[in-house]
C-alpha cells in the first residue's frame, strides 16, 4: 500500500504564497499568473487508493493541525501493518 498526499490550496492563497517565498524561479509564474495558473491542476484525482487531500487553503488554517494529525495517524497505521 502507498499514500499518496495531495495539498490542495486555492488561486488567492497559492498566489499570495508564491509572492511571499519571493523565489526567482516564481517570477515566470507570477509575471504569467493567468497562463500559469489554467496549467495547474486543481482537483485531486479520485481513482487513487491510499489518496489523502490536505486542504491548505488560507482559510482552513484553524483544520489544517486537525488534517496532518489525520494524515500522520494514517501514516502510522499503514507502515505498522508492513
Amino acid at each position: 500500500m502507498f499514500i499518496l498526499i495531495w495539498v490542495h490550496a486555492d488561486e488567492i492563497t497559492a498566489r499570495e504564497r508564491l509572492i511571499a517565498r519571493g523565489l526567482a524561479r516564481d517570477a515566470y509564474k507570477l509575471a504569467n499568473w493567468d497562463k500559469y495558473i489554467t496549467q495547474v491542476k486543481h482537483e485531486a484525482p479520485s481513482n487513487i487508493n491510499g489518496l489523502i487531500v490536505i486542504n491548505n487553503t488560507n482559510d482552513s488554517q484553524g483544520i489544517l493541525k486537525d488534517q496532518i494529525a489525520k494524515l500522520l495517524k494514517t501514516i502510522i497505521l499503514t507502515t505498522k501493518k508492513y
